[in-house]
């Protein structure tokens, strides 16, 4: 195993990693072997490390909506002192992946949910970015362990939401290895260390046999860990310890009153004792003039996540990494290389515990904050020969006959991307007049293909589902065909509003570089172009 370059790329590419509490882009720099953050004017902060790669730029991952319904983000949230408003969404990767139902205040009598406040914030950081660095030109997301599966879905769409058509994908775990430039062979074991804003936790990864981890970057999960230990976890502590010192109890009024305020104080404390020692806590509640005071060193923060029982969190994480390696029978395999990442690695005592459980393993810990960032920039997608679509996808109609869905084809497994034409063209009618919005269901499945389809004549019905004017049977296959883009249709708006059984749209389908099959469509009665080359789904 050694530390080495990646391979070069001749396109200049955005790497983005949307993190729990910070989002970081990188671009990668002339000739595609290295990366650097960079900076959006009034979106982005300086985070304090000693490095000599130049300086690191974070956004806090932060949106605020105004009373008038204006948007703050990242950190014009925290100028404004707005991180524990109501109106504040945080944690938005977390509670996206769990697909929270949770609903803030966005101004008036609005409110929103965490996905729609994570697509304002990312749509606005992207587009900021293209604004400010218009070099690069294409978008590498990292892909955070554990995402639903219409997680990369959702960023393709914020992607084009900021003018951007296409975009890659890598894992995490596969970011931060190339990251920190560390090479890994087949049968070698990296273990990765994360402490972001709610958590401590580990993993560890190898390289995929051929065939598995595609949309991954080649990586494969063996086993995984985790402890409610994060960085705001660490801000109260440090807090608490003040009070301590200062003999003061938590429902002091003077307490309550300033904790936002000494959490946020204890939040900058932490970030600058790894780059200077004895770091000044200062706050002076307004009301009452008591002044919170006091000196914070490494040797301070080292006892105090010593007492509060880190290390020991952090052995119970790599104690269950090591016993599900056993389980599952992987405990031969050596662990060549920790990588640390996260804003809470850059704590020299995270790092120390790290070095003492692995005391003849590499540690990579120099750039917690902006490993991911750096590595999806640096990633290169390994190339397939030939570029082939692995399923089949094709439209789900309605059978009035048969009373049951049918399918119809617009890709087959082993198609070649990009197309050199269309792949399919479809004609859609009106179900029923008035209709404003007809939709395109598009269905995957494996297995062999059917028969081809050419020409084919379509209906939507009143809920937007395809329907043949005249029936055709439905394609072989292992599995019943899945419904792919049930929660991002694409609809077609007719306008006027289209009559019953009237051809309305024309729409051809091709395949791009990055597997996305796009649509255009024509409205035949206005003549208008409604969509042209629009993704509707990644296919794979």
């Amino acid at each position: 195993m050694d530390r080495g370059g990646d391979q070069k790329n001749e396109r200049t590419r955005l790497g983005v990693d949307f993190g729990m509490s910070n989002t970081v882009l990188a671009i990668t720099k002339e000739a595609g072997y290295e990366a650097r953050t960079i900076g959006l004017n009034g979106f982005s902060a300086e985070f304090p490390a000693r490095t000599n790669e130049g300086k690191i730029f974070y956004v806090p991952s932060l949106v605020h909506y105004t009373e008038d319904r204006g948007v703050l983000v990242g950190e014009e949230v925290v100028r404004n002192r707005c991180e524990n408003h109501p109106a504040t969404a945080r944690w938005m990767r977390k509670y996206l992946s769990e697909k929270s139902m949770v609903r803030i205040p966005a101004g008036g009598d609005r409110r929103t949910g965490y996905c729609e406040a994570a697509t304002d914030f990312l749509s606005r950081v992207l587009s900021h970015a293209a604004t400010d660095c218009d070099e690069w030109t294409g978008i590498v997301f990292s892909l955070p362990s554990g995402a639903p599966a219409d997680y990369p879905e959702w960023l393709g769409r914020v992607a084009r939401m900021a003018g951007r058509g296409s975009c890659s994908f890598v894992s995490e775990y596969r970011a931060a290895i190339a990251g920190y430039g560390v090479s890994v062979e087949n049968g070698e074991v990296v273990i990765v260390v994360r402490m972001d804003g709610t958590d401590l936790a580990g993993a560890a990864v190898t390289p995929a046999h051929e065939g598995t981890g595609a949309e991954d970057g080649g990586m494969r999960t063996l086993a995984g860990s985790g402890e409610p230990a994060g960085c705001a976890v660490v801000d109260g502590w440090i807090v608490r310890d003040l009070l301590r010192q200062q003999r003061l109890s938590g429902t002091d009024p003077r307490v309550i009153r300033m904790y936002p305020d000494l959490l946020r104080e204890a939040k900058r404390v932490r970030e600058l004792v790894p780059v200077m020692d004895g770091v000044p806590f200062e706050l002076t509640d307004p009301v009452s003039g008591y002044a919170f005071r006091a000196r914070v060193g490494q040797a301070d923060l080292r006892r105090i996540l010593h007492d509060q029982g880190l290390a020991a969190a952090m052995d119970r994480v790599f104690d269950r990494i090591q016993s599900s390696l056993r389980i599952s029978g992987h405990e031969e395999m050596p662990v060549v290389a920790v990588v640390m990442i996260g804003e809470g690695c850059a704590m020299p005592a995270v790092q120390e515990i790290a070095k003492r459980r692995f005391p003849t393993v590499s540690i990579y810990c120099d750039r917690p904050l902006e490993a991911v960032a750096r590595g999806a920039a640096l990633y290169c997608s390994p190339s397939r020969t030939p570029d082939r679509i692995r399923n089949n996808y094709m439209l789900r109609y309605w059978d009035p006959e048969s009373r049951e869905h049918r399918y119809r084809f617009l890709v087959r497994s082993g198609t070649r991307y990009p197309s050199a034409g269309q792949v399919a063209r479809i004609i859609i009618s009106a179900a029923y007049d008035g209709q404003a919005y007809l939709g395109i269901p598009l269905c995957e499945s494996s297995g062999s293909p059917g028969d081809p389809s050419e020409g084919i004549e379509l209906v939507s019905d009143a809920g937007g589902r395809m329907r043949l004017a005249s029936p055709a049977p439905a394609p072989g296959g292992s599995r019943e065909p899945v419904l792919v883009n049930g929660k991002d249709l694409t609809l077609l708006e007719a306008t006027p509003p289209a009559k019953k059984g009237e051809p309305r749209f024309e729409c051809t389908f091709t395949l791009d570089a990055d597997r996305n099959l796009c649509i255009t469509a024509r409205d035949l009665m206005t003549g208008t172009m409604v969509k042209t080359n629009e993704p509707v789904h990644r296919l794979t």
